[in-house]
């Protein structure tokens, strides 16, 4: 594992300590446990981007889309929410 130093605003060092003493080991855990987070996240929306470009580029068809509407629809109908 790599050490780093970072600059970090007091306000916000001070509600990462409060955090991470309530909640994890120690600071520098609960700063990876947020990198990883943010990286999860920024990785999604990488994935739902690609999503959304390639239905732009091409995008379903109507008949396509009524059959599969329908089809959600009646399974969730079966679903217990």
């Amino acid at each position: 594992m790599k050490t780093i130093q970072v600059p970090i605003e007091e306000g916000l060092l001070k509600t990462i300590d409060e955090k991470a003493h309530s909640r994890f080991k120690n600071r520098s855990d609960f700063i990876r446990k947020a990198c990883q987070q943010l990286i999860k996240s920024l990785e999604e929306q990488e994935k739902d981007n690609t999503y959304v470009k390639g239905y732009q580029k091409t995008p379903e068809k109507v008949k396509v889309a009524e059959v599969s509407a329908k089809l959600a629809s009646s399974v969730l109908k079966k679903e217990n929410w």
